[in-house]
């Protein structure tokens, strides 16, 4: 389980530097490709489905749409 945190980690410091290096058009375009993908994450969760993974998936996309947003209105 460290390998796959370790991995998720740098794959989280990755991201967020690519989004700082986007211009804000760019940005904003991610943002809204992000918010679709979201829409189609959770119509593809049953209900049974499991909900502390899509909670966790929802956590980080919030985390890099407000990062997205930042750097488009920058």
């Amino acid at each position: 389980m460290d390998v796959l945190a370790g991995e998720l980690s740098a794959l989280a410091t990755v991201v967020v530097r690519l989004i700082e290096t986007i211009t804000p058009e760019q940005a904003a375009y991610a943002h809204e490709a992000l918010l679709i993908d979201r829409d189609a994450i959770r119509i593809g969760t049953s209900a049974g489905g499991p909900e502390l993974e899509l909670a966790t998936t929802e956590r980080a996309l919030d985390n890099y749409l407000s990062l997205l947003i930042d750097v488009a209105e920058s």
